[in-house]
């Protein structure tokens, strides 16, 4: 049975379709441009015309199967991985599958929000809360807004995430790049977590 994914279908379509549009002008500026037949630049209209509309709704499909793939595959999945980078946030830290040739991810805030999970629950994976009071002297009180992630996991994190999903999770340390070789960095030192309950 599929996954009832969580998709505003109309939402999407107003989205793409302004995508559609300005990819549809830049395209017409550049032909205007290299043809040199007409002078001066398309106007920047914000009409969505029926052609980008059509140019939407195919993108729209795409993404929309693709997500159920997505979290079809998840529901079938015993084992999960997580590649983390030095500072981890929910909005980045992304699922994967096992196959690392699999280049499909989510993040963990959709994939909880998919999921029906509370965002409350997040914090209890991720550092969360006033980081003055969490980390004195570390500059978070030039922030107008020190309530926030902190970048890291909480105590148990990893196993809480583990817990809550119900599956086996084994989660990478992976460095940033140099940004001087533009290297990809090495993955290493994997921990594996499996549901306690």
């Amino acid at each position: 049975m599929p996954f009832p994914i969580k998709y505003n279908s109309d939402i999407m379509l107003e989205l793409f379709a302004k995508r559609a549009r300005t990819a549809r002008q830049f395209a017409e500026e550049m032909e205007r441009e290299y043809d040199g037949s007409i002078a001066g630049k398309v106007s920047e209209s914000l009409i969505v015309e029926p052609q980008d509309r059509e140019v939407a709704r195919s993108w729209m499909e795409k993404e929309r199967a693709e997500l159920q793939q997505f979290m079809d595959d998840y529901q079938a999945a015993n084992k999960l991985v997580v590649l983390c980078r030095r500072f981890i946030l929910p909005e980045y830290n992304s699922i994967r599958f096992v196959n690392n040739l699999d280049p499909r991810k989510m993040p963990v805030k959709d994939l909880f929000f998919q999921l029906g999970l509370e965002d409350d629950m997040l914090h209890e994976v991720y550092e969360f809360g006033n980081l003055n009071k969490m980390y004195p002297g570390c500059g978070f009180d030039k922030r107008k807004n020190p309530i926030d992630y902190s970048g890291r996991f909480t105590k148990n994190g990893r196993q809480k995430l583990a817990d809550i999903l119900q599956k086996e999770i084994t989660f990478y340390r992976k460095p940033q790049p140099n940004p001087f070789t533009k290297s990809e960095p090495l993955i290493s030192d994997p921990e594996t977590f499996r549901p306690s309950k």
